[in-house]
């Protein structure tokens, strides 16, 4: 699979006494311990300089906004999150959520979500809470968690990941982890929580659930550990990466995703080969890197994807476009659009395009021709979809990229919706991006 697969780079070490990991927007780390903050003076240098911040205890995480304004930061003493203006240092305000907090997510500037567990009986459920920084308030958007927190994201969709940390048996239900629509757990800030155990969709089924992010290809990282598998044995010692097509696939008909997935699907990176070691992990897309640390361990270890990847972002709807209307279908139509290609020199055996689209409405089967300054590189068919996010790569070798790149740059490239007649109905094709993907020399 295309940027997914990851190999180990260089280690480096966090300031002594640091024992949590966060990204700023521009790929600055922070990093946080007791009452203290640090953070890269440039992006990727490892140079930590310490930051003036109010004192906030023992950090149980820290995230940073997505506009890297304000820094959110878990207390472990006092089952409170408090927010800060990083650029100033300032306090903005402390938010009382009545359970332990153990991860927490940005949603925007304006949501933050956060995972934590209260402290009433012997295994109470865990949830998962949004604060609404506008307004002072807090809410919870899913109950009932079985067991111990576990980590909390949004995909680029805005639906929300969750899961079980530590089951409250000790059981098997250890790591799963379900998916929330963005329009459900919005739907909940108006009071009425989404229930864990009847709502969602299951999707992963790995470590414990812990710290979940997505790097910068969409494809979901889990840590933690200590959980069981479907066999009954420990899960533990390594980091998950989930290709972006196998949750997808989760998400619809496929099969959960588990530790023993096939590796098209799963990635486990292991940089020590400790099976006991229990990791966290952070995900940089800015960098695109994924760290893993032990708690309160200043080494860190680094992987990153074995390709490289250059994308423009492109969005464009049938009524954009000139075509044939025939009652439900579009014919004959055709796409065209500037697109800048890479430069042979930088190109070892081939290069990939990538095309992300969502098809709406597509009704049978379609075929859609692809290509670049006139020569066909693939073709694009589906079944039928609804609101359905589909990526599609066209593997183009050296010699025939050569040509292409000669015949004009930027090239053009071309897609004929619905390109063999009979094929299927198309009531709506939006292309979401195009990007290249190809092998660094």
């Amino acid at each position: 699979m295309l940027n997914y697969e990851h190999d180990a780079g260089a280690q480096f070490q966090l300031p002594n006494g640091a024992i949590h990991l966060d990204v700023a927007p521009d790929g600055r780390l922070l990093a946080a311990g007791v009452d203290a903050l640090w953070r890269e003076s440039q992006p990727g240098n490892r140079n930590f300089l310490s930051v003036n911040v109010p004192a906030f205890g023992n950090p149980a995480m820290i995230r940073v906004s997505p506009s890297g304004r304000l820094l959110a930061v878990g207390s472990y003493e006092n089952n409170a999150v408090r927010i800060f203006d990083l650029p100033t240092g300032g306090q903005t305000t402390d938010f009382n959520i009545n359970v332990s907090p153990y991860d927490a997510e940005w949603f925007s500037e304006r949501y933050l979500a956060v995972t934590g567990q209260g402290a009433d009986g012997p295994s109470p459920p865990s949830t998962v809470h949004v604060i609404d920084v506008d307004n002072a308030s807090i809410t919870a958007i899913v109950n009932n968690i079985p067991g111990h927190s576990g980590g909390v994201t949004f995909d680029v969709d805005g639906n929300v990941y969750t899961g079980i940390g530590l089951a409250s048996d000790g059981g098997p239900s250890t790591g799963l982890i379900k998916a929330f629509k963005r329009s459900d757990w919005q739907g909940a800030l108006t009071g009425n929580p989404l229930e864990f155990d009847t709502q969602g969709k299951e999707c992963v089924d790995l470590l414990s659930a812990a710290f979940l992010s997505f790097d910068g290809d969409n494809n979901l990282c889990v840590a933690g550990g200590a959980g069981l598998d479907s066999d009954g044995n420990p899960d533990m010692g390594y980091i998950a990466v989930v290709s972006h097509h196998g949750l997808r696939g989760a998400l619809y008909d496929q099969p959960v995703v588990e530790p023993d997935a096939d590796p098209q699907i799963l990635q486990k990176l292991d940089p020590t080969a400790k099976n006991e070691t229990y990791w966290l992990s952070s995900s940089n897309p800015v960098q695109r890197e994924i760290y893993l640390f032990e708690y309160a361990s200043r080494d860190v270890h680094v992987f990153r994807p074995r390709l490289v990847r250059e994308i423009v972002e492109i969005h464009f709807q049938l009524g954009d476009n000139p075509g044939y209307y025939r009652g439900t279908r579009f014919v004959g139509m055709e796409l065209q659009m500037p697109f800048r290609l890479p430069d042979p020199a930088d190109v070892d055996g081939g290069i990939t395009i990538r095309l992300g689209t969502q098809y709406v409405e597509t009704l049978g089967v379609s075929c859609h021709t692809v290509s670049l300054n006139g020569t066909k590189i693939g073709e694009m068919t589906g079944g039928y979809f609804v609101e359905e996010r589909e990526t599609f790569d066209f593997f183009v070798a050296r010699n025939t990229f050569e040509t292409i790149y000669g015949s004009a740059n930027p090239a053009t490239l071309r897609i004929d919706v619905d390109a063999a007649p009979g094929r299927g109905l198309a009531d709506d094709f939006v292309l979401r991006y195009v990007g290249a993907v190809f092998r660094s020399t």
